[in-house]
């Protein structure tokens, strides 16, 4: 059982090159990880869509916590030409981004658009609310109760169907067209 990483990746950067945005950066976590390396590869193949070169400093690892997000976006922050527009791969990462934003005085999104995988219930009241993908988490844990039982009725070498589950792009405040704030 999974969602869609990778898909829902890519519909959150088009929804930024949609608003006009044409330098991107994005803020990871360790692309080792199968989740991360699908989120990557939805970046880049939107990006490649729509004819984008994404510079390579424009692209930050770091760890999967609030401080890996502060971290990320202080290494953006402080590029000579920073992009337009980040994303960010996770809602850990958006609150550690979140405070190097404020930290610096940069505006979302009149000076910087910001879009997160992984909604909380939170985002639509911070400030600005936070334009992030949703991940079904009543569907996930339905899911999850399922294939244990099955485990349990059926075994660890019963055959299980791989199971995609839909995410959902959350449109809030946080993103506005380059210049248009």
């Amino acid at each position: 059982m999974r969602t869609d990483s990778l898909s829902a990746a890519r519909e959150a950067v088009r929804y930024l090159i949609g608003l006009g945005h044409t330098d991107l950066g994005m803020i990871c976590g360790p692309v080792s990880m199968p989740t991360a390396a699908q989120r990557a590869a939805g970046f880049r193949e939107a990006c490649a869509e729509a004819g984008l070169v994404v510079r390579p400093e424009c692209l930050r690892e770091g760890f999967l916590g609030t401080e890996g997000g502060y971290a990320a976006m202080c290494e953006v922050l402080d590029l000579p030409r920073r992009p337009t527009a980040v994303f960010s791969f996770n809602n850990m990462l958006a609150i550690g981004a979140l405070r190097a934003v404020r930290e610096r005085g940069v505006r979302i999104p009149a000076d910087l658009s910001l879009v997160t995988f992984d909604d909380m219930e939170l985002f639509p009241f911070v400030d600005p609310p936070l334009t992030a993908i949703a991940q079904p988490a009543y569907e996930i844990g339905a899911e999850a109760g399922r294939v244990l039982f099955d485990l349990l009725e059926n075994g660890a070498d019963a055959e299980r169907p791989d199971v995609v589950l839909s995410t959902e792009l959350r449109i809030r405040e946080s993103c506005a067209p380059v210049g248009g704030v």
